[in-house]
């Protein structure tokens, strides 16, 4: 798995969409990397490692569940 690669099992919470790999930011931390990666929906998915634990910002209107 490349370094930006999202595993296809991490889906968004709001629409249920694969994740996919536009990671907007990247950052090292003590507890492994964490990355943000901008969901079709335009939620944003926190994850650290290739586990999601948390969302960012809010869903355009359009796409909210």
């Amino acid at each position: 798995m490349q370094r930006n690669e999202i595993p296809d099992a991490v889906t968004c919470p709001n629409c249920g969409w694969r994740a996919g790999d536009a990671v907007t930011s990247a950052h090292h931390t003590s507890t492994g990397a964490v990355r943000y990666v901008h969901c079709v929906c335009g939620l944003r998915l926190v994850l650290l490692g290739e586990t999601l634990i948390g969302t960012a910002g809010a869903p355009d209107a359009a796409m909210a569940g």
